[in-house]
């Protein structure tokens, strides 16, 4: 029988135990994929391929990502060598009625919006309504077709990070990108957030686009130089470098993605082994004869092959003494 043969045999012997193996070690390999694709992820973020996307820092404070940063501090970066133009900008994780689903959300400058995604695609009238109005939004196409709003509409979200506080829109434009990164967003007005938060005037981010990249490190360093003795001191990063230390802020992912996927790779192991113990188990009467048949076949074939040598051995000496 065909080696192929033997081990098709072999693996439909027990059709049942065969599937949950198989089903076992799929899961597993889904599982060591995911994790490799996570880890890749947290080594090299992506970003935004867009034309001005290189050219924006953002900047936090320097102790935690979410502690708010004073608004004044805009008038101060403005006025540093290389700006070309900052936007306060405050996360928020909008909920739409009783949905789990957050909606990416965006609070900043409108005047400044389309500088920083020049690649957004709205009519003018609906950039001027949305610049003009306090309480105005604009929401990604993508978006506004999974809830079925329309230009015009009245839409209340939410946060729960904002102790569920709520902000009350008009929809004033739905825009298109060609960037993946950027056909969720939901943004409005900083002022209003402001206004509805109890005018604190703080901010989360100020993002800050440069003239050039060439600006760029000595910007940095301006930025944080600026804010060095204040009681909110500031880091300036790129927008990949934010990403990566916001990730770590979270704890050591990577770790625990590897040691996860270590216990993968070792339950795969013990997986085979016991696959594979389990076969032998079943077939232990047959490996027995199998095996005593082999332990008999070799002496019988040494004893049967030197009588047959001996045999000849003295038929040639009788030869070799007759009489010529």
């Amino acid at each position: 029988m065909p080696l192929f043969g033997l081990v098709f045999r072999n693996v439909i012997r027990n059709r049942r135990r065969s599937l949950l193996t198989a089903a076992s070690m799929a899961v597993s390999f889904a599982l060591l994929v995911f994790f490799f694709a996570a880890y890749r992820f947290l080594e090299a973020p992506p970003a935004s391929d867009t034309e001005r996307s290189h050219l924006v820092l953002i900047v936090a404070a320097s102790t935690s990502a979410i502690q708010p940063l004073p608004v004044s501090y805009r008038g101060r970066i403005e006025r540093l060598e290389g700006v070309r133009a900052v936007t306060q900008v405050f996360w928020f994780d909008a909920r739409y009625k009783n949905e789990d689903t957050v909606i990416p959300s965006l609070s900043l400058d409108p005047q400044v919006l389309f500088t920083f995604f020049p690649n957004w695609q709205l009519p003018e009238e609906a950039k001027k309504q949305f610049m003009r109005e306090k309480v105005a939004a604009i929401v990604a196409r993508n978006t506004a077709r999974k809830y079925g709003w329309k230009v015009g509409d009245q839409i209340h979200v939410s946060s729960p990070n904002y102790f569920g506080l709520g902000v009350d829109l008009n929809l004033r434009g739905i825009y298109d990108s060609e960037e993946e990164q950027e056909q969720s967003y939901l943004v409005f007005h900083w002022d209003y957030l402001n206004d509805v938060l109890g005018s604190p005037n703080v901010t989360g981010q100020f993002w800050i686009l440069a003239n050039s990249t060439e600006v760029m490190p000595s910007l940095t360093k301006a930025i944080d130089a600026e804010f060095r003795d204040e009681p909110v001191s500031t880091r300036t990063q790129t927008v990949k470098q934010f990403v990566v230390n916001f990730i770590s802020w979270l704890g050591n992912v990577k770790l625990i993605l590897v040691s996860v996927s270590g216990a993968v790779v070792f339950a795969v192991l013990l997986i085979m082994a016991n696959t594979m113990a389990m076969s032998i188990r079943e077939r232990t009467t047959e490996l027995a004869f199998s095996a005593l048949w082999v332990s008999l076949s070799i002496p019988c074939s040494c004893y049967s092959r030197r009588s047959l040598l001996s045999s000849r051995c003295s038929g040639f000496r009788r030869v070799a003494w007759l009489p010529g």
